[in-house]
């Protein structure tokens, strides 16, 4: 799950989980900007696929 923060610029929490449903242990990270999320991406190998959530984002 990736969270946009209320920074000026946005930052970026990125949550993770074993499941889809967050119940089993994961972690947490932080980027600085969107530049710095699509590089976290690429470091990683992720696909990110991306849906919207009641919250809008």
């Amino acid at each position: 799950m990736i969270k946009e923060l209320a920074d000026v610029p946005p930052s970026y929490l990125i949550l993770t989980a074993a499941d889809r449903e967050f119940l089993t242990a994961g972690g947490d990270f932080w980027v600085e900007d969107e530049a710095s999320l699509q590089q976290f991406f690429t470091e990683a190998r992720w696909v990110v696929e991306w849906e919207l959530t009641s919250e809008g984002g």
